[in-house]
């Protein structure tokens, strides 16, 4: 899966030998996604966080928590977690349908998360 520009969403069904377009719910531009639970969440501006839950075929747009612009997002011990400007950080434990903010520690732009087993 992979984001961009525009609210662009392409996708892989054969390991990345070929992409092609998937329907996107925004023309806001996505800069994150990351996969678990069988489900795709994809972040980007303005607090945009899109989701699919059928391999990416179709997408739909999420309430989000924040409007600061989300940059990267991962998942971990059923958690998704978004962080963007300002140093927020939003989660969701709700297989990424609702997003809530978490207590930051910096007002430092952030661009990544990852997690550890």
């Amino acid at each position: 899966m992979g984001v961009g520009r525009s609210g662009n969403i392409i996708r892989s069904t054969d390991n990345g030998s070929s992409f092609d377009n998937a329907t996107s719910p925004t023309g806001n531009p996505l800069y994150g996604t990351t996969f678990g639970n069988n489900t795709f969440v994809g972040v980007g501006d303005n607090g945009n966080i899109v989701r699919s839950t059928d391999n990416g075929s179709s997408w739909d747009n999420v309430t989000s928590s924040t409007s600061n612009h989300l940059r990267g997002v991962g998942f971990g011990n059923n958690t998704f977690v978004a962080v963007g400007e300002d140093g927020v950080v939003a989660r969701s434990t709700e297989n990424g349908t609702t997003w809530d903010n978490s207590t930051r520690s910096t007002t430092k732009r952030l661009y990544s998360i990852s997690f550890t087993s």
